[in-house]
């Protein structure tokens, strides 16, 4: 990739979940995406100047689908916002489309991240 280039790479196989890859990932300023969804696994690891967290939802039954709880969103508030602290820029994607609720965690998460200075 261009050295320009922000990359984010979703690795979902357990193979890839190996202390090499994610030095290989830091050498090259290649972000790991963090995942939250069923059968997943939740890796919390930043390997690049940004961290790209995808939130798939918390039904363990249903891959992009449930609604995560506040409890649930105050802790990743907490995980994104340390991130945030040591200099990374962060995002955070919600697909767990299914009643609407990647809408309605988004705006809770949000809102619990609060005001920006």
């Amino acid at each position: 990739m261009p050295s320009w280039m922000r990359v984010a790479v979703e690795l979902r196989h357990a193979s890839w979940n190996d202390d090499d890859v994610y030095r290989l990932l830091e050498q090259h300023h290649a972000a790991y995406c963090v995942m939250s969804g069923a059968g997943l696994a939740c890796v919390i690891r930043a390997t690049g100047d940004i961290v790209y967290v995808r939130m798939h939802g918390p039904d363990q039954a249903n891959l992009y689908g449930g609604s995560y709880s506040d409890d649930d969103l105050a802790w990743w508030a907490d995980r994104l916002l340390e991130w945030h602290h040591v200099g990374h820029e962060v995002y955070v994607y919600f697909n767990n489309d299914g009643d609407g609720n990647a809408i309605r965690n988004a705006r809770t998460l949000t809102w619990m991240l609060g005001p920006r200075n």
